[in-house]
């Protein structure tokens, strides 16, 4: 195939340049969204009708939306890797010095070429840094498409002719094309298994040819190219490739349907179809998910509208607009909230002081006396571990249950996962055997004010003040043989004979006495 060369003549290489500036089409947003399995990036219009760039994160809500920066020019196409974002601009022109042929026109025509990176400052705050120039891109021509693949790879069209540059050790490189790509094929450029191809696309048939170039080696070796046979729609009007699967976009029955087809050797599959589409949307991948989006209805300023599809035809979100990730989440509140609610828990114990005109000093049994807080502590560890692992296995996703792929999410849901745990489990023990696995560990007992086992009743009260109120807890390591709040509402606790007659330290060191530890 005929590559571009520079030693034309000066009326073609003029009219090329002319035809370039002024018939260029208009930048579509439609185009202007790209995604990976970490993040993805896509274009929107402010209510001011300036355009800004804004990112998703695979780890966000899905529909979630980072605040982003506003994107003066705009790109001609992107592509993303991970955090990373590259873009091609316009073409422009650019005079070298000391050369200009005969016509007078300048001797270069550059496409800039920008790249943005996204660095995380909080869970809840992410910083877009750039745009970074790159060497920029000589050459008059159309702009195919651009991959962010470990290797960049740029594919422009001049003339019936095809150029594609790789971009390696700081400069732009032509690499050698596949002989049997086709006149009449519609080329489109994708990454595939972290590799440049190419999609050539006839109305019989379309085969893509992966690149097979890599570091160091020789850009125009034969047999760099591999390809492979594939069946797509008819009517596909857009490409994707999401964790290396490949996927065609088409409108369905309806104007405002879209219909998302799995793309195979075979024959395509129909995965789903999402209703409310408008005409322009942005069609990107993030993680294993099928992100469209598009600006909110004119007249109507607001966030952009997302729709999102499973790769295996779930519908993950119908099409609602965004949410703004912004410094305080919906986990921050719920968080606040539950700490608030144990301090006025805690506030109310204090006050209302219940079971206090139970208060008295019994005897406790010989050679015992009161566990220490460092062995309290420890068997309050023992008994709390249970809950807290398996709050955080289903706040991982260790353990689906029942097809679902997380049962709670964040803070909040381990806390209470911890307290369901707990509770009970501690509840029982204490009033059937006296202790817990923690205390058994420990050689601690809890005992209730008559000297036998706590009732059951008792000890849902002292586990629930425990886990609900944690700052009863300080009491126990700040005055650890002080009556407390929790001791009289639950009437489980023993004190310590009057000072006047202390137990030999021999005793008090000996740990098997009642607990009115967590």
């Amino acid at each position: 195939m005929k590559q571009f060369s520079r030693q034309r003549h000066p009326l073609i290489l003029l009219a090329s340049v002319l035809f370039l500036l002024c018939a260029d089409p208009a930048i579509a947003l439609s185009h202007l969204g790209a995604g990976s399995s970490s993040g993805a990036w896509f274009v929107t219009r402010r209510s001011d009708e300036s355009p800004a760039l804004l990112l998703m994160l695979r780890e966000d809500p899905i529909g979630s939306i980072r605040p982003g920066i506003a994107l003066e020019p705009l790109p001609q196409a992107i592509s993303a890797r991970g955090m990373e974002l590259l873009a091609v601009y316009a073409p422009f022109e650019s005079e070298r010095a000391g050369s200009e042929d005969a016509s007078g026109t300048p001797s270069r025509i550059l496409r800039a070429v920008r790249r943005f990176e996204a660095h995380a400052v909080t869970p809840t705050q992410t910083v877009i840094r750039g745009p970074r120039a790159l060497p920029p891109i000589e050459g008059p021509g159309r702009l195919v498409g651009i991959v962010n693949t470990p290797i960049p790879a740029v594919l422009i069209e001049h003339d019936r002719d095809l150029r594609m540059l790789l971009f390696e050790r700081g400069e732009w490189r032509q690499a050698r094309l596949p002989d049997d790509l086709g006149d009449d094929a519609t080329l489109t450029l994708l990454p595939i298994t972290g590799r440049p191809a190419i999609l050539a696309h006839t109305p019989g048939t379309s085969e893509a040819w992966i690149h097979q170039y890599t570091p160091g080696g020789e850009a125009t070796s034969p047999g760099q190219w591999n390809s492979r046979l594939l069946a797509f729609p008819s009517d596909a009007e857009r490409v994707l490739v999401v964790d290396d699967q490949i996927f065609a976009i088409a409108r369905g029955e309806s104007p405002d349907e879209v219909r998302i087809d799995a793309v195979r050797s075979e024959s395509p599959i129909t995965r789903a179809r999402l209703s409310g589409i408008p005409g322009e949307f942005r069609a990107f991948g993030l993680g294993n998910a099928i992100v469209l989006a598009w600006d909110a209805p004119e007249g109507e300023p607001g966030p952009p509208i997302i729709a999102a599809v499973g790769l295996d035809g779930r519908i993950l979100r119908q099409a609602a607009p965004a949410t703004v990730v912004g410094p305080v989440t919906a986990e921050d509140v719920q968080l606040l909230m539950l700490v608030l609610a144990s301090i006025f828990l805690t506030a109310v114990i204090f006050i209302a002081r219940p079971g206090s005109r139970h208060e008295s000093t019994f005897a406790i049994p010989e050679k015992t006396a009161l566990a220490p807080p460092a062995r309290r502590t420890v068997a309050a560890m023992i008994d709390l571990a249970p809950g807290l692992a398996l709050g955080m296995a289903l706040d991982s996703g260790v353990l689906p249950v029942w097809g679902a792929e997380k049962w709670i999410d964040g803070v909040v849901g381990v806390l209470l996962v911890l307290a369901v745990v707990t509770i009970p489990h501690a509840a029982l023990s204490e009033a059937f055997a006296g202790r817990t696995l923690g205390k058994w560990i420990c050689r601690c007992r809890t005992v209730s004010h008559d000297g036998g086992n706590p009732s059951l009743v008792q000890s849902l009260g002292r586990n629930a003040a425990k886990i609900l109120c944690p700052p009863l807890a300080l009491l126990t390591v700040l005055a650890p043989y002080a009556p407390n709040p929790g001791s009289f509402a639950t009437r489980v606790v023993v004190k310590i004979p009057p000072e006047s007659e202390p137990p030999p330290e021999s005793e008090a060191e000996s740990g098997s006495g009642g607990s009115d530890s967590p």
